[in-house]
């Protein structure tokens, strides 16, 4: 059985409304189980059992911003 694990991605300009549309593009995606927003951080944190970076990246271009990059967990404050 597959484990879940987090993802941690670096999202340009992202406010409530395009984490809105960002969380309604991901929630169609299998195999996530949730999704966390850090406004504040600009950082969206995935659990899901397999890496979902290329659907984010289309995600973000749907809701008109820009996708950075994939982050590692050690360089996010707590």
């Amino acid at each position: 059985m597959a484990k879940v694990r987090s993802f941690y991605y670096l999202v340009d300009r992202l406010d409530r409304h395009i984490a809105a549309d960002i969380r309604s593009a991901l929630d169609t995606i299998s195999g996530i189980k949730s999704i966390n927003m850090r406004l504040n951080e600009n950082i969206i944190e995935v659990h899901s059992l397999r890496d979902v970076e290329e659907q984010l990246t289309i995600a973000c271009i749907v809701a008109g911003t820009t996708y950075r990059t994939k982050v590692k967990k050690k360089y996010i404050s707590a």
